[in-house]
């Protein structure tokens, strides 16, 4: 019966216990073996690729020579991935990778090494012709997941396992709103209340977040929203922090506190992580208002 590419090819001779056997495979040279006590020997080659023909040459013969009987093992040929072993995709994105192999009609079982790092990977055997995971990288850093992909074709013959590497880009991004609690000020005193909140909007965690105020003192300390207390600013997670200014009499006077001077308190805040080192900010703008403000 038909084997694989790459099992071996058994051959059982029978005949008379301790009988010696001559024979050849595929035409090559003359080999011997004895027969066992039970009445078979087995001969095997193993790790065949190719079609193996085994021929016993009868001694007896007749009076033209010896006498030859054939036995062929047809050997299927096993598949072979042939897709590219890695690829890079954007956290987020699907692998959308199509499996291919060297035989055609043949099918595949597929899973993922679990990644710590990384959600949405298949960690149990799939059959599909298609990995269609989304991988979300939960990082700030390049992380890999590695599938392990065997086929088989319609024959029934599998292939080498492959392995394919797909490298996750990191999504890291933040928001920042900045809000005060007054429409305008008038005096000498003041009191300008700030909201400043900042969003993980990203499919990855942030270390090392500074809000900085300068306005406010600098570096600001989190008011609320980290809820597990680990000072990551987790991937959905939002944090709060305020902050007050008072009104100085060079405000009133300068028209602002800007140069050139435009009648405003220009407050802006700005925030950086270790994963994102380009800042963004956000800015309030709060108009003194002179109206019988006595301050003109």
């Amino acid at each position: 019966s038909p084997i694989c590419s790459g099992s071996n090819a058994v051959f059982t001779i029978t005949g008379s216990p301790n009988k010696i056997v001559s024979y050849k495979i595929n035409n090559g040279s003359t080999q011997t073996v004895t027969i066992g006590s039970g009445g078979t020997v087995d001969v095997v080659i193993p790790n065949t690729t190719t079609n193996k023909t085994l021929t016993i040459l009868n001694e007896g013969g007749t009076c033209n020579g010896p006498t030859e009987e054939s036995t062929t093992v047809t050997v299927n040929e096993s598949p072979v991935v042939t897709n590219n072993s890695t690829k890079v995709i954007n956290s987020g994105d699907n692998v959308n990778e199509t499996l291919l192999s060297s035989i055609s009609g043949s099918s595949f079982t597929w899973q993922a090494t679990n990644t710590n790092f990384v959600d949405g990977e298949t960690t149990t055997s799939t059959s599909s012709s298609m990995i269609n995971d989304i991988l979300i990288n939960r990082t700030g850093t390049d992380q890999d997941v590695i599938y392990t992909i065997t086929p088989k074709s319609d024959l029934g013959c599998e292939g080498e396992v492959f392995t394919f590497t797909v490298t996750v880009h990191p999504n890291s991004d933040f928001s920042i709103t900045k809000v005060a609690d007054k429409s305008s000020v008038k005096a000498v005193g003041d009191v300008i209340n700030y909201t400043i909140t900042i969003k993980n909007t990203g499919d990855s965690n942030l270390t090392g977040v500074i809000v900085n105020d300068p306005l406010l003192g600098g570096n600001l300390a989190l008011d609320n929203g980290d809820i597990n207390t680990n000072n990551i600013l987790d991937y959905n997670e939002t944090w709060i922090y305020t902050g007050s200014y008072v009104v100085t009499q060079n405000d009133i006077d300068n028209n602002g506190n800007t140069t050139p001077s435009d009648g405003k308190i220009h407050n802006t805040a700005s925030i950086i992580s270790n994963e994102i080192s380009i800042p963004k900010t956000s800015s309030a703008e709060v108009p003194i208002d002179y109206t019988n403000s006595g301050n003109a």
